[in-house]
């Protein structure tokens, strides 16, 4: 209760007075799960850290970040190769959102709500998140996909030349030049200029 109390900063004799099954400050270990009675956000906190609690009472019981019984390498990149399911505590830093700790552990943002039994995806400085890695090959990074802009054509009109297409269209005669390479500066009514 002490530790609740501490990395809660929830009153210890608040704790004790809501929960009279316990006849001291210590919560024992049992078969039949048993449950803290409190204020809703204290109960929210105390779930969302509640691996984290029980690693500060069993620091015999720590593991290294994504190495639990297989090796995994991480490298410069941040991805991992692994073999199997794999866990990591992650502490989280001024600035940082569910957002941008999803990206960092290449999870998403509905994986890391589920595992911590997040009701929303607002976290807090210094709250504890269990992530978890599956991945059997290494990823590669995400390439972006490049934005193939259509084409689009102007049919040339009686009066038409080529800087007045270029002003229509919102071009320059350079820019509406470079698109139409081999186009000279005579043009036909019923040609096709390229504007996009």
């Amino acid at each position: 209760m002490k530790t609740i109390a501490r990395e809660l900063a929830w009153d210890l004799y608040q704790i004790k007075e809501l929960n009279p099954i316990y006849k001291t400050d210590y919560i024992p270990p049992s078969i039949k799960k048993r449950c803290v009675t409190g204020p809703m956000d204290k109960i929210t906190l105390l779930v969302g850290l509640e691996d984290s609690l029980f690693l500060l009472e069993n620091p015999s019981q720590l593991i290294n970040p994504f190495t639990p019984d297989t090796t995994s390498m991480q490298d410069s990149t941040g991805l991992l190769d692994s073999l199997s399911a794999q866990y990591a505590y992650h502490k989280v830093k001024t600035g940082e959102t569910l957002k941008s700790i999803a990206l960092k552990y290449s999870v998403s943002i509905d994986q890391i709500m589920e595992w911590n039994a997040l009701q929303t995806s607002n976290v807090y400085v210094g709250q504890r998140l269990t992530l978890k890695q599956i991945n059997t090959i290494k990823q590669a990074p995400i390439q972006p996909v490049p934005v193939v802009k259509p084409k689009k054509y102007y049919t040339v009109k009686a009066g038409d030349t080529l800087s007045r297409i270029a002003t229509k269209n919102n071009l320059t005669l350079a820019q509406l030049k470079k698109l139409n390479p081999g186009v000279g500066n005579m043009i036909r009514v019923g040609d096709r200029i390229r504007v996009k």
